[in-house]
C-alpha cells in the first residue's frame, strides 16, 4: 500500500485538521498535504473537504498556474508554489534571487515554516494575559515580503 492509513483514516485526520483549524480562528477549507507527498485517493478525499489545496495540480498541463477544478458542490482550488519551499535560513538567498528574476505577472507562491527562523520572532505576554508576537526586520518572512513588494508583487486574499 502507498500508506499505513486506511481511507477512513485518512479522512479521519483530515476532519479533525478543519477542527483544529476552527479551534485556533483560522479558515478550514485551506489543505496543504505534509512535504506536498499524497496518494491519489488522499487527494480525492482532501477535494471532497477542501476548497483550496495548497499544491500544484497533478494533472496541470501547465506549472505554476492556479487551477480550478469544478466538483459536485463547488469547485476546488489548487494553489502551487512555484518559487519552492524554504528548507532552512541557508536557502533564503536562492529564493530571494528567483524572486529577483521572476518575469512577467506570474505566481509567486512559495512555503516556509517560521519556525526556522524563530531567532527573529519575539513573543511577549501584555497585561491582559495576551500573547504578542514581532517579527525581526531582518527575518525570512520580512526579507521575503520586501523581495516581492519590491518587484511590484501584493499580496491578496485567496479569490
Amino acid at each position: 500500500p502507498d500508506t499505513p492509513f486506511s481511507n477512513d483514516e485518512i479522512e479521519e485526520r483530515m476532519l479533525y485538521a478543519k477542527e483544529i483549524a476552527k479551534t485556533f480562528g483560522f479558515d478550514d477549507d485551506k489543505f496543504e498535504f505534509p512535504h506536498y507527498s499524497f496518494t491519489d485517493n488522499q487527494l480525492k478525499i482532501a477535494e471532497k473537504h477542501f476548497d483550496y489545496i495548497c499544491i500544484q495540480y497533478p494533472y496541470s498541463k501547465k506549472y505554476g498556474n492556479i487551477v480550478w477544478i469544478p466538483r459536485l458542490f463547488g469547485t476546488v482550488t489548487y494553489i502551487p508554489t512555484p518559487l519552492g519551499y524554504i528548507r532552512d535560513v541557508s536557502e533564503l538567498k536562492d529564493t530571494l534571487n528567483k524572486i529577483e528574476t521572476l518575469q512577467g505577472k506570474k505566481l509567486a507562491g512559495l512555503f516556509v515554516h517560521p519556525y526556522i527562523d524563530f531567532n527573529n520572532i519575539k513573543i511577549t505576554v501584555n497585561s491582559d494575559g495576551y500573547r504578542i508576537s514581532s517579527y525581526g526586520r531582518n527575518g525570512i518572512i520580512p526579507r521575503l515580503v520586501r523581495g516581492m513588494t519590491e518587484k511590484g508583487y501584493v499580496f491578496s486574499d485567496i479569490e
